[in-house]
């Protein structure tokens, strides 16, 4: 893509001569410059008098920075033909060639390319004529325009026709075979900034929805009663997480009791007596006579529990109540969703799910 500068090339001896016309189009649109130039070449005017960067014999010499060479040639054109494309108005250099223009002064030749419409660019060439490339009578009006900023000797009205008409026969052509900036339209703007709005307050929604339940799940924590808690959160959840919240109130209250004392209890909720042997079960002979002196348990030929005592006794209603929910609420699809996660059946007579989703630390004990 171009940037609009002076046109100016160093002759033999260090003399400058600037170029006539200066064209500023979009790299992309390089068949299109090429086929506007040969329009002009049939005039009177010749390649000397025409810098077009993306030419080969009119653009930047060999060896040449290009942008430092194009920032010179804008200098001093008798004339600044733009091309205005779609690829144009995408294009960063252009329009900065088209504001150098604007800032030098320079006498400015617009021609709009379809597909874009005089309303397209009414706000960047405000109270600017602007001619369409692919109309006779705006080309015959833009020839007239160019004649006079650089001589009346140009005007060859009968040549100009003839290649006038042969150019526009081509153009359809060459501007199906131009490359189309990557932009959306505005309607497709519109579409993507609404769904965007749209998401945006989705989010905030959600963020508030989110906010509110995290307080109503602070409130609910500090709540004595466990068993409302879970029943709470419950009726706010899915029945899968509703289960696994009936897992979590158990295993809360199994964290407030030495481990020996859940094992006693999943030995009892089993229909197994907890028994030891001496000698292959000493740590649970040691952890169950000290559960005893606390007052946990009771020895008589085994270890029970002793529901005397009040952390005891609501751990028994929690299992008490988590095996009804178990029995009477949890439905076959829950069940086997948890039988596929866990690769085991839903029974509080599996050690593995005591393990998982009750006393972790079960597992001290054989």
């Amino acid at each position: 893509m171009t940037l609009l500068a002076r046109t100016v090339i160093t002759g033999i001896g260090g003399s400058m001569k600037s170029r006539r016309i200066f064209i500023s189009h979009a790299a992309k649109d390089k068949d299109l410059a090429d086929g506007f130039v040969e329009l002009l070449n049939t005039t009177s005017t010749s390649a000397d008098d025409i810098f077009c960067s993306s030419l080969e014999g009119l653009g930047v010499p060999s060896g040449k920075n290009f942008i430092t060479y194009i920032r010179e040639q804008i200098q001093q054109p008798e004339v600044v033909v733009m091309l205005l494309t779609e690829n144009y108005f995408a294009s960063q250099f252009c329009l900065a060639e088209l504001g150098a223009a604007w800032s030098i002064g320079h006498e400015a030749l617009p021609l709009l390319v379809p597909p874009l419409t005089y309303n397209d660019v009414k706000g960047v060439l405000l109270s600017t004529q602007v001619d369409r490339i692919d109309n006779a009578n705006d080309l015959d009006r833009f020839y007239d325009e160019l004649c006079r900023i650089l001589s009346p000797a140009h005007a060859k009205v009968a040549r100009w026709t003839a290649r006038k008409n042969t150019f526009l026969g081509r153009l359809p052509g060459i501007l199906e075979s131009l490359e189309n900036p990557e932009t959306v339209s505005i309607a497709e703007h519109g579409q993507i900034k609404k769904k965007y709005e749209d998401a945006l307050r989705a989010i905030e929604e959600y963020e508030t929805e989110n906010a509110r339940l995290s307080e109503l799940n602070k409130a609910l924590e500090k709540l004595k009663d466990a068993s409302k808690v879970a029943e709470t959160k419950a009726a706010l959840s899915g029945p899968y997480q509703a289960l696994l919240g009936r897992f979590s109130e158990v295993r809360d209250l199994l964290g407030q009791l030495p481990t020996i004392v859940g094992y006693v209890m999943y030995r009892e909720l089993s229909g197994v007596d907890a028994k030891f042997d001496p000698w292959e079960d000493k740590q649970a002979i040691s952890d169950a006579s000290d559960a005893v002196e606390e007052g946990y348990l009771s020895f008589d030929d085994s270890f029970h529990l002793q529901e005397s005592d009040p952390t005891v006794k609501s751990l028994t209603a929690a299992l008490t109540k988590l095996e009804r929910y178990i029995d009477r609420t949890v439905t076959e699809e829950v069940a086997d969703q948890f039988a596929a996660e866990n690769r085991y059946q839903l029974s509080l007579t599996n050690r593995r799910l005591w393990k998982d989703h009750l006393l972790p630390a079960i597992s001290r004990y054989t």
